[in-house]
This record gives structure tokens, sequence and C-alpha cells, in this order.
């Protein structure tokens, strides 16, 4: 039920999800699960992968193996644009 309620809030916003996980040592736990940071917004996160810091990284990261559609998203577009890159 937590898990449920944290993913909703992950929807809205990273920053919500940071902050409710600040709140309470239950909330923080529960919010580092798989199932959560598949619904985390990436509203915050830059697109430039060359800017980010490395706890940036982390969080991105995570997002891909959790299977978070708008990071596999920017992760799919981001290697096609390498792609097309390195042939021009």
């Amino acid at each position: 039920m937590i898990e449920e309620i944290l993913a909703r809030v992950a929807t809205s916003s990273m920053r919500a999800l940071f902050n409710t996980k600040r709140s309470c040592t239950l909330f923080n736990e529960v919010g580092n699960s798989n199932y959560v940071y598949r619904y985390v917004s990436l509203d915050r996160l830059t697109l430039n992968f060359s800017y980010m810091r490395p706890e940036e990284c982390s969080f991105y990261q995570k997002c891909i193996e959790s299977e978070n559609p708008e990071a596999m998203y920017r992760e799919g577009l981001w290697e096609a644009l390498k792609k097309i890159l390195m042939e021009i």
C-alpha cells in the first residue's frame, strides 16, 4: 500500500518523491523499490547526460534498471542521436 502511494507521488515529480522519502525512514526504504522508480517523473532531470552529477547518473541508471518508460525513452533517443552523429 505504501509503495503504491509513493509511486503515485513519484509520478507528480521526483522532488516530491525525494521530500517524502526524507520525511520518514519507512518511506525512504519503500521509496527505493524498483516499483517506485518505474513510475518516477524525470521532469527535473537534465536531458544533457554529459552534465549530470554522479548522484543524478545513479538515479537515472536506477530508473532504467526499473524499466521506467521515460528513462528508457530518453536512453533510446540518446543512443539514436549518438549513432546519427557518428555517421556524420
